[in-house]
């Protein structure tokens, strides 16, 4: 359950960061993690 709560909020800042392109370091953050 843990893991599923966790993977939905990824999921949604990961959706969150990809509108946010004109952020550099975005990209690097989410595939650093």
């Amino acid at each position: 359950a843990s893991l599923v709560s966790a993977s939905a909020k990824l999921d949604m800042l990961v959706r969150m960061l990809t509108r946010m392109k004109r952020i550099p370091g975005a990209k690097v953050l989410v595939y650093s993690q």
